[in-house]
């Protein structure tokens, strides 16, 4: 098959697109995620390499949604457990306060991104040693194996890492 042509992937998305929305609502339950996991499914379709043995275009369209839709709802179990795990500092400092307010919640999410940010611009190798040890909640023996280094050589990935997002945060509240 190829990559099919641009007008036959249209007509094939045209007539499916509801039922492919409803599959991704299904397993994102959110319709505007689900409507952009179809989108992008539609867009790789249409421009992508399409395996030369499918019998079923649509078959192989439902399976791009299915996948897209499961991989970005491990995304955002990933994304929240992070959240999660870093906000339970800030929720200790908020505890004395009876209630989140927005300006509270305003900052939470400002410094969360910050850390994102600051994450983002390390090493590759410092970035994922920090998502190991603050998402997949790994020892430093268990990240030096995974990394293929030395224990100290994790230990000093992660602390390295943490502390320079701190240092970013405490930029940002200055």
């Amino acid at each position: 098959m190829g990559s099919p042509d641009v007008s036959s992937a249209t007509i094939l998305y045209g007539r499916h697109r509801e039922q492919l929305i409803r599959l991704a609502y299904s397993i994102v339950g959110n319709s505007n995620l689900a409507e952009e996991i179809v989108q992008d499914a539609f867009l790789h379709f249409s421009t992508g390499k399409i395996p030369e043995d499918i019998k079923s275009p649509i078959a192989y369209l439902r399976a791009m949604v299915r996948n897209l839709s499961i991989e970005t709802v491990r995304k955002i179990i990933r994304e929240n457990r992070t959240y999660e795990l870093y906000s339970e500092d800030l929720r200790d400092e908020l505890s004395g306060q009876a209630e989140l307010n927005p300006e509270i919640i305003f900052l939470w999410r400002s410094e969360f991104e910050a850390f994102h940010l600051a994450l983002r611009g390390l090493p590759v190798a410092t970035q994922e040693a920090v998502k190991l040890y603050l998402v997949e909640e790994l020892n430093f023996r268990q990240i030096a194996e995974r990394m293929q280094v030395s224990v100290g050589k994790a230990h000093s990935l992660v602390t390295d890492g943490i502390s320079a997002c701190e240092q970013k945060l405490r930029e940002i509240r200055q």
